[in-house]
């Protein structure tokens, strides 16, 4: 990983008492096989990915990659004093395909610091997985509150207390 980005948790990490220190950690999976996201979802499809990908902490964007494990990055970084942690899939950002559960998941068991999960969602019930069945503090969602309907009109969309509060009481 770059430098950079140790060297500032590192600076930063006694501060915590003032403000907390949060990491950003974007990621991509990485498709070795060439299968399309349709297909390694499927449990066939994970096999092969788990043999040839996996995934792979990014930077500049999701440009340029760094050869680091996200889950065993999140885990250096705590140590070194992040308090938080955002972790996003680069690949889903946008999508409204649902957050990557696996990885939350792997990154939430490693870690004791807060994970947010960032990147896919695209219903009220993604948040739900993703706190639930991941084990994600909070969410974080931007195309699925913005755009709408089939023709992804411009509206901003909050869902209803109601609705959220039925999702997790």
């Amino acid at each position: 990983m770059n430098l950079t980005t140790k060297t500032r948790i590192k600076r930063f990490s006694p501060l915590q008492r003032i403000f907390h220190v949060w990491l950003m950690l974007s990621f991509l999976t990485l498709g070795a096989t060439g299968l399309s996201r349709m297909y390694t979802e499927t449990p066939w499809g994970k096999w092969l990915n788990g043999l040839f990908g996996g995934y792979e902490v990014c930077i500049h964007g999701g440009r340029k990659k760094t050869g680091m494990d996200p889950v065993k990055f999140a885990i250096e970084m705590e140590k070194m004093g992040a308090g938080e942690i955002l972790l996003t899939a680069i690949d889903r950002d946008g999508t409204q395909e649902g957050y990557n559960i696996d990885l939350i998941k792997s990154v939430t068991d490693s870690v004791g610091v807060p994970v947010i999960a960032c990147g896919g969602a695209g219903k009220i019930e993604d948040f739900r997985a993703a706190v639930i069945d991941g084990g994600a503090s909070a969410c974080a969602a931007g195309s699925m509150v913005v755009y709408y309907g089939r023709n992804r009109a411009v509206l901003i969309n909050f869902p209803y207390r109601k609705q959220l509060d039925k999702l997790f009481l």
